[in-house]
């Protein structure tokens, strides 16, 4: 005759987290792949509050892809995998969006100033929230240069979410 086994209790823990923001953000929302995306459509916005989804911390958490989320940096080296599976199975970011604040306010996005230079357009800053439009060069597969524009978000910048962690108990 086998023992039934006793099911775990599962409990949680709620923590806030805010970050600090020590470098401007870049916003590049994908949003297709056809033709110019306007810089204002590369952000991520909650009504008209510059925001992060979620699932975008989520990921950053606990993906396994090229290293760059957070147990890609930190696992120690042959713990990756383990450390993977256990945060995808135990943290849970509970905000659907996560909202950029300063001094305590969200920070709202009113458009961008556009400023015409002749042939082509540029875009200057947005007064409302401070976030300004960059052009760069980088680099795609094969080290072929591609160019970028992308909304800015200086500092000072403060982003603030619930990590919602689950634990077994005992009982």
């Amino acid at each position: 005759m086998s023992k039934a086994k006793k099911a775990a209790k599962v409990g949680y823990t709620d923590y806030r987290i805010t970050i600090e923001g020590t470098v401007p953000v870049m916003f590049n929302r994908y949003r297709g792949t056809g033709g110019n995306i306007p810089p204002a459509d590369k952000l991520y916005l909650d009504d008209d509050i510059i925001s992060l989804p979620g699932m975008n911390l989520q990921s950053f958490f606990t993906s396994s892809t090229n290293g760059k989320g957070c147990v890609g940096s930190f696992a120690p080296k042959g713990k990756k995998g383990e450390l993977i599976r256990l945060a995808r199975a135990y943290i849970r970011i509970q905000d659907l969006y996560a909202h950029f604040m300063r001094d305590g306010e969200p920070i709202r996005f009113g458009g961008f100033d556009k400023t015409d230079t002749g042939a082509t357009l540029t875009y200057a800053r947005c007064p409302l929230s401070g976030c300004e439009v960059t052009e760069m060069t980088g680099r795609a597969k094969g080290n072929v240069p591609v160019e970028c524009i992308r909304p800015m978000l200086k500092t000072p910048w403060e982003l603030s979410f619930t990590l919602h962690l689950l634990s077994k108990t005992s009982g």
